[in-house]
């Protein structure tokens, strides 16, 4: 399947029906009668397959929740969820790189081995519609398979008909590329130029009526199968969330601006003015977004921007802080997408490794759209800093999700840029190899996991994020933050990062070095080890009561007290610089 899409794309859209690759499981030849191909969707066993737990009823997977004191957070089937994700790119591999469909099964495994338990999947409209009105659940029900198997959440990416702007022979179906009446193209001279990494280019008309009909169909017959396979394989819950598009602001902030403002609305020949693209874009979004949270199987909808603070082709950008030091105003159309009916979250993709450009953006996100869930929706892997990264999330109450496991090895060798942004590397034998940083990214995932109720519900302010003030941790540091309750003083000789969170009367540290804290303002009356389970904390060893309290790297410390002498003003989010 996928590897025919490549061909094709090479000869072109008018040879698809009469393309055939003995390798594509999806497509039958008959070179000696009328019809050339027959296309048919893949056959394929089920043994685990039991009997249903649903009966056409809703079912709640994942919201936006609010806690007690006005912080938005991810609730999964009930419980609050650490929003700490990464990308795997099994359309690069599946596309590109001609790995099976077997194969990609090591991505899955390496992500769970590496700590994350939130993967994001990409799911191409043309995989699941091989052909109009035939469609083929294989690759869905095997990342459902794999998604089961290693005790993962997917967030799938719908790669529609907006991907970074435009719309790719490799995404789309043929159907709907060759039927430019039914499903009209923006006039744009890019069209019919090959990509390599997506197959030959076009700009539909995002919102046209029966496109979006079409694509709407695609995304509910795709949460149907999703429905019926949580029913009869247990209730894994394992789809959390879909990602509507990908990069969709693409189009209207950068793309109608290339070679003089060319692209033209297919009906009126007018040019597209920036105001129209975006409303395109948006009606786009909705439509689709209504699609899922129409369906029974309830999930949480995102879009995501790209770089949404820095400059768009005619120069318009907000940046991310004034030269006052206050935050920016958010862009207009970050508002827009947000209020649309469709759309649960939106996040950025900022390729930032400066940690207070990423706070920044993630209290813009928090702070100016009130109800949304603030998270980082792509991050280069490759940036050494990515465990102060992920912490810095954890302080600000917001998510991250990096890019990504690991670089396709086309996608490098076919770059002009350095677009090698995995942390791990792939080898030729199809193994993954972790890069230097990939082990302190475990520990801080580890870290993060052991702490997940108080993290996710303790107030803003209350979670302490101590060697952050540069883009890597000093070696030999010492700084005092206060909660609302504590004042803590760190001090480590050994590079220590790490956190404490202050939650209903207990102080939670965990640091991936060892360090000292000194505890004032309160009472400390009982200190042990051990980890935090659903909602219970769970002590293995207990320890003498004092405020001066020596930390052993990765060991989560519970530390109750009493007797708050005076309210105190967190300096939390003043902690983190760099």
């Amino acid at each position: 399947m996928k590897y025919l899409r490549l061909m094709m794309s090479l000869v072109g859209l008018s040879m698809v029906l009469g393309s055939c690759n003995d390798t594509c499981p999806s497509l039958n030849c008959d070179t000696g009668g009328e019809e050339i191909s027959v296309i048919k969707p893949v056959e394929y066993d089920d043994p685990s397959k039991s009997e249903a737990l649903y009966h056409g009823e809703d079912v709640l997977v994942s919201q936006v929740a609010t806690s007690q004191d006005g912080d938005t957070y991810i609730e999964y089937n009930g419980a609050p969820f650490i929003y700490n994700g990464i990308q795997i790119r099994t359309d690069a591999f599946m596309n590109t790189d001609k790995w099976s469909i077997d194969e990609i099964e090591i991505l899955f495994q390496t992500a769970k081995e590496c700590g994350f338990d939130l993967v994001q999947i990409p799911l191409e409209w043309a995989d699941i519609e091989i052909a109009k009105d035939v469609y083929d659940f294989y690759y869905l029900f095997k990342i459902l398979e794999y998604a089961r198997k290693y005790d993962l959440r997917m967030e799938l990416l719908w790669f529609g008909t907006n991907m970074c702007g435009d719309t790719h022979s490799y995404t789309v179906p043929d159907y709907i590329l060759k039927d430019g009446k039914t499903y009209p193209k923006f006039d744009a001279p890019r069209t019919g130029e090959f990509w390599s990494y997506y197959g030959l280019m076009w700009y539909l008309d995002f919102d046209d009526p029966d496109l979006l009909m079409r694509e709407g169909l695609a995304i509910e017959k795709c949460l149907d199968f999703i429905y019926e396979y949580d029913s009869t394989h247990g209730g894994h819950k394992s789809v959390i969330g879909m990602q509507i598009h990908n990069e969709p602001d693409c189009f209207p902030r950068w793309r109608i601006f290339t070679a003089n403002k060319e692209v033209k609305d297919p009906l009126t020949g007018q040019t597209f003015t920036k105001e129209d693209a975006f409303k395109n874009v948006l009606n786009a979004l909705d439509y689709l977004g209504k699609v899922v949270k129409n369906h029974p199987y309830k999930i949480i909808t995102r879009v995501n921007f790209a770089t949404m603070t820095r400059g768009d082709q005619d120069g318009e950008s907000s940046g991310i802080y004034l030269s006052n030091g206050n935050l920016a105003t958010i862009r207009d159309f970050v508002k827009d997408t947000f209020a649309l009916e469709g759309i649960d979250i939106i996040g950025d993709d900022c390729y930032d490794a400066v940690i207070n450009d990423v706070k920044g953006i993630q209290l813009m996100l928090k702070e100016q759209l009130a109800g949304n869930y603030p998270h980082i929706a792509e991050n280069d892997g490759n940036y050494a800093n990515t465990p102060s990264l992920l912490l810095t999330s954890q302080v600000v109450k917001a998510g991250y999700i990096v890019y990504e496991l690991a670089t396709s090895i086309f996608f490098k060798a076919n770059n002009a840029s350095d677009i090698d942004q995995g942390i791990y590397s792939v080898n030729a034998d199809k193994t993954l190899t972790g890069k230097a940083h990939q082990a302190n990214i475990t520990k801080m995932l580890k870290a993060i996991k052991a702490c997940k109720n108080p993290l996710v519900l303790a107030k803003q302010g209350n979670v302490l994020g101590f060697n952050l003030m540069s883009t890597n941790p000093q070696n030999n540091f010492a700084q005092t933050i206060n909660s609302e309750n504590a004042s803590i003083t760190f001090t480590t000789s050994t590079g220590a990062l790490g956190y404490v969170c202050d939650y209903d009367n207990s102080l939670y540290a965990y640091f991936l070095g060892d360090c000292s804290l000194d505890i004032s303002n309160v009472t400390v009356s009982a200190i042990s080890v051990g980890d935090y389970s659903g909602e219970e904390f769970i002590s293995t060893t207990t320890l003498n009561a004092t405020s001066n309290i020596n930390i052993t790297a990765n060991q989560l410390y519970k530390i109750d007290y009493r007797d708050v002498k005076s309210p105190l003003i967190s300096n939390a989010l003043e902690a983190i610089g760099g």
